[in-house]
């Protein structure tokens, strides 16, 4: 499971929706750019827990799974604590 903070998890949906509209390069970009040299881990922890789908054989760009569409539910559901205590 990703562990992420209120900003990590912004960059990680801003990543996933790109993903759903189908801008892989986009995904990736993003990935980079919230998550730095890190991105490669998070990217394969989405793989490891079936959110995203590479093709092992770098033959067709990445996809995003029904288990990553719910990832983009919660994300965008996840109310911060900061908000909540308000």
């Amino acid at each position: 499971m990703i562990h992420l903070g209120t900003e990590g998890r912004r960059w990680l949906l801003a990543a996933l929706r790109e993903l759903a509209q189908d801008r892989p390069r986009r995904f990736e970009d993003l990935l980079w750019l919230g998550f730095g040299d890190d991105w490669t881990a998070i990217r394969d922890a989405l793989i490891r827990e079936g959110d995203v789908r590479y093709d092992p054989h770098g033959q067709r760009p990445p996809v995003l799974t029904p288990i990553g569409e719910a990832m983009i539910d919660r994300l965008a559901a996840h109310k911060p604590a900061e908000s909540a205590a308000a």
